[in-house]
């Protein structure tokens, strides 16, 4: 593996979209290479949906509640954790 493909493979765990430098208009995003405007749109609605989810464990909604018992978890001691924000997200889109 070179060193392009650590950087590529490195910010891709970060589930953020990364830059190809032999095309500027292309990044990688989980190892699909798509268009930058694509990418950005997929990110500005994957932060609409974790914004959506973080309000609705604030506002102690009962989707909340629901998703903390699928996972065999109780709220107060999950709604801090990203992975349940992220379950919360899944659950409202």
């Amino acid at each position: 593996m070179n060193y392009k493909h650590k950087i590529l493979r490195k910010a891709q765990d970060f589930g953020g979209p990364v830059l190809d430098p032999s095309d500027p208009d292309l990044v990688s995003v989980n190892g699909e290479m798509i268009d930058r405007r694509e990418a950005e749109k997929r990110m500005q609605e994957k932060n609409r949906k974790m914004d959506k989810a973080r309000a609705a464990i604030q506002r102690e909604d009962s989707v909340c509640f629901d998703v903390a018992a699928e996972y065999g978890q109780m709220f107060e001691n999950v709604k801090h954790m990203k992975w349940f924000v992220r379950a919360v997200a899944d659950e409202l889109s």
